[in-house]
């Protein structure tokens, strides 16, 4: 296989979390609080928990997501795609109520369509998978496992042949059992890396498919009031 082929899918399996879109549908919420800005964060936070009680009522049980649950709200910004205010009133004690608009994310799709996609991801390079669930730290431990565990056949089986080569030279017949214990002790060590990686890269998998996701590195929201419009960049370390 060409070896530009294989270097571009591995680029492009690795920026894929960073462009990855999951899907998203609206939601009416409100909120309340001291000032605007306030009260359009509690209605953030209100859409996000919609998000997330629509998940839960699809799913028989909640899997690993419950104990994120109070991350996710707490920076339900990030998570809010696009938010329009379609109400605010200030009242008479000073506390103002919105109600807006909110484009937030398909919990569903997110664990069940990305599940899939990571456990295919990580059977052909493993932690991509993670990686793609937004876990970039959790994916580079399984790919720098692997890594380890590959080379570390590949050491024994150097130091293997190395120890037969100096096992069957004429010159050391005499210690031909010091080198043949040699040959079997890498022999041994080479067939323990050998079921170490299966092992590895079969949990890689299977943590792919399980592990709970994030979303994307990079959220943007469209902010529409009545005083202001723009968007803002949303840069989150996962």
């Amino acid at each position: 296989m060409n070896i530009r082929f294989i270097l571009l899918l591995i680029f492009a399996l690795f920026c894929f979390p960073v462009f990855a879109d999951p899907e998203y549908y609206e939601v009416t919420s409100q909120g309340t609080g001291a000032d605007l800005d306030a009260a359009v964060k509690s209605a953030q936070k209100n859409a996000i928990e919609q998000a997330i009680g629509v998940y839960i009522r699809s799913e028989s049980q909640v899997k690993n997501y419950m104990s994120e649950n109070d991350e996710v709200i707490s920076s339900s910004q990030g998570y809010i795609r696009t938010y329009e205010v379609i109400e605010s009133n200030e009242g008479e004690n000073g506390m103002w109520t919105v109600k807006i608009s909110a484009s937030v994310p398909n919990f569903d799709f997110i664990f069940s369509e990305k599940a899939k996609r990571s456990a295919i991801f990580s059977s052909i390079l493993p932690g991509v998978g993670q990686m793609y669930k937004g876990r970039s730290v959790r994916g580079s431990v399984f790919l720098a496992a692997e890594v380890g565990l590959i080379a570390g056949i590949f050491i024994s089986d150097r130091n293997m042949s190395d120890a037969i080569d100096d096992r069957d030279d004429p010159e050391n017949l005499l210690v031909w059992d010091f080198y043949n214990d040699k040959v079997s002790k890498w022999k041994n060590y080479r067939t323990v890396y050998y079921l170490a990686t299966a092992a590895v890269h079969l949990y890689n998998v299977y943590d792919a498919y399980t592990v709970t996701p994030l979303l994307n590195r990079i959220e943007t929201a469209a902010i529409v009031t009545k005083d202001k419009v723009g968007i803002s960049l949303i840069y989150k370390f996962q």
